[in-house]
This record gives structure tokens, C-alpha cells and sequence, in this order.
């Protein structure tokens, strides 16, 4: 019988902004969450997910991300990888914050021909650009620098001053990451869309850097996510992964047999970031809607054995028998400081 495991970063706590009246009827979710069993968890999505697959990560250096992204994108491994990718840094009050793709809106031919433009500074540095989405960008290299960084996730609409490259080679990557920023002041690309009243690309955000790492234990036998670096963990592992479909109902059509999924879905980690109550509101009816309700009949019917989705640093384990723990009631706004 099927078990499935949801991993959704940055579901909660909800925005601040969030209040009891604005929240949209998602019954299910809360009593998902309020009658199921409960264990802590990393908080950290990526370690989150490396502990899922039985990996044991040096926490001396950066998370291997990169290296795992660019093997489900490209369908290669490679020495060492470091992604990079466009972002846009803007003076505020709070210093200079970093806004991603979500924010930017880059083109795949606009990344195509920026990555033109970038190529010689980054030969300097035995660096190969490889732009496989219009906001994921990864560096090869033979010989890795020596540096390390902060996840670009952790940065996401805040001050990034404290968060630029450390380590023994940090002054040539900070010179490098300002050198890089000249060149995109003067990119055709970035002239065409700030006429055009768009954000322009005018840096790269360098973090994840590593080698492919040993393979753990997993007990998953389908993946699906939109993540690259999750898709490349279920690969290492000789685990199908695929994207992630639009609701429970094609989750279930594409996995088959599948007796244990993996679901990772990091949607709502930008509505945070950002501020976006409304985003948020919009996603979690969806989910509802469109996830728990089927996956919750599915459960009573007895087709479904197990769902466990994790976030916030907890993760909530339910069961078919669990529904009779009717005294179990929550609000969705206190749930995570359980």
C-alpha cells in the first residue's frame, strides 16, 4: 500500500501579516496536522532532505547542491560545481537585498545571451557557465576554489552583505562577483529590459559548491519535484524522479505502483521570502484543494497506508486511524510551535 512523503519548506509559519479571519477553509490541512503523530525534523530543507536519503554531509563546507542540481539538469556529473545564479541586488534601508528569478522574470534566450557576456571573466577562473533554466545557473570546474557560501534561499529579500563568499579564496570571488556586476551594468540585455520597466540581472549569486557526494540509503521508489537538486538526489540513488504534477489525483496516475513517494514542493518558500500573504493564501487553498482533500479520501478508502509532510522543522506523520482523534483541534496560525 502507498506511503507518501510531502516535503513543502517554508509552509509554516504563515506570513505575518497572516490573521485567523484571513484564512481560507482548509479544514483538511489542519486536521492533517493536528490529529497526526509529530517529530522534529532539520529545518534546514536541504539537510532535511539529505537525512531523508541516508547522507551524511560535512557541515564544515557547503551543501553539495549544485553538483546534484546539475546532474538531473544536464545528465552528467562533473568534478566540482558551484551554481550562480542571476539575481538582482537592490539599495534599501535594510542594505542590499537579493531578489531571485521569481522576482526577476529572465527569458531563457535573454540567460543565453548574458552567459555570453560572462564567459571570458569566468575563464579566468577555469569556470564553465551552464544557464539550463533562466534562474538556475551552475559553474563547472576542474579544480574547485576555495571558498564558502551561503545558500541563495537564506538570502531571498534580505540584506546580503555578511553572506558574500568566505574562505581562503574569498577576495578573488568577491573581486570576481563585483567584476561580474560592471559587465551586466553594461549588458544589451539588461539596457532592453530596464526600457521595457523590468528588473535587470545585475549579479550572480555564487552558493552550493561541491563534488557529487557518496550515495546514502533511501527507502523512496518515486520522486517528483520541481527542484532539480531534490530530482538529483532520487537519481544518485536510481530512484525515478520526475517533475512535480498538478494535483494528487496525477501524482498517483504517474507514480503506478510506486509503494513509497517522495513529493517536494519549495512554491511556497517565495510567497515567505517576500512578504506575499496573498501568494500564500492562494497557495495553500490549492493545496488543499487540489492535494490533501484527495490524498485525505484516499486515506479513508484505504488506497493510501501513510501521508507525511514535513515543514517548519516538524514532521507530521497521519494515518487512517488517526481521523478518530477528534479532541485533537488546532488553528493553523499555532500549529507549528508544537
Amino acid at each position: 500500500m502507498q506511503s507518501i512523503t510531502f516535503i513543502i519548506p517554508d509552509l509554516l509559519p504563515s506570513p505575518a501579516a497572516i490573521t485567523e479571519n484571513d484564512l481560507p477553509d482548509c479544514q483538511t490541512l489542519v486536521r492533517l496536522l493536528a490529529r497526526a503523530d509529530r517529530k522534529t525534523c532539520s529545518r534546514d530543507y536541504y539537510q532535511l532532505l539529505f537525512d531523508l536519503f541516508g547522507m551524511n554531509i560535512a557541515d564544515d563546507a557547503d551543501q553539495p547542491i549544485a553538483p546534484l542540481g546539475y546532474f538531473a539538469e544536464s545528465g552528467a556529473g562533473t568534478e566540482y560545481c558551484l551554481r550562480a545564479d542571476p539575481v538582482h541586488l537592490s539599495a534599501s534601508g535594510e542594505g542590499v537585498v537579493l531578489l531571485d528569478n521569481f522576482m526577476i522574470g529572465l527569458q531563457a534566450q535573454e540567460a543565453g545571451d548574458i552567459a555570453v557576456d560572462l564567459q571570458p571573466y569566468l575563464d579566468e577562473v577555469g569556470g564553465r557557465l551552464y544557464t539550463p533554466h533562466p534562474g538556475r545557473w551552475y559553474i563547472t570546474f576542474a579544480e574547485p576554489p576555495r571558498i564558502q557560501t551561503t545558500p541563495l534561499p537564506q538570502v531571498l529579500g534580505r540584506d546580503v552583505s555578511t553572506a558574500l563568499p568566505a574562505g581562503p579564496d574569498r577576495t578573488r570571488w568577491r573581486q570576481l562577483f563585483n567584476e561580474l556586476q560592471m559587465v551586466l551594468h553594461t549588458s544589451a540585455v539588461n539596457e532592453k529590459r530596464e526600457k521595457r520597466g523590468m528588473l535587470a540581472v545585475n549579479s550572480l549569486w555564487f552558493w552550493g559548491l561541491g563534488t557529487l557526494p557518496p550515495k546514502g540509503h533511501a527507502e523512496f521508489d518515486a520522486c517528483f519535484s520541481d527542484d532539480p537538486f531534490v530530482r538529483g538526489l532520487a537519481v544518485l540513488h536510481d530512484i525515478p524522479a520526475a517533475p512535480l504534477p498538478v494535483s494528487a489525483a496525477e501524482l498517483r496516475e504517474q507514480a503506478g505502483a510506486a509503494e513509497h513517494i517522495l513529493v517536494s514542493d519549495d512554491r511556497a518558500r517565495q510567497y515567505q521570502s517576500y512578504g506575499d500573504a496573498p501568494g500564500w493564501l492562494g497557495y495553500v487553498m490549492a493545496l488543499e484543494s487540489d492535494w490533501l482533500q484527495p490524498l485525505d479520501s484516499a486515506l479513508r478508502r484505504g488506497r493510501l497506508n501513510r501521508l507525511e509532510l514535513s515543514t517548519g522543522g516538524m514532521m507530521f506523520s497521519y494515518r487512517r486511524r488517526h481521523q478518530w482523534r477528534l479532541w485533537r483541534r488546532e488553528s493553523l496560525l499555532h500549529l507549528h510551535n508544537h
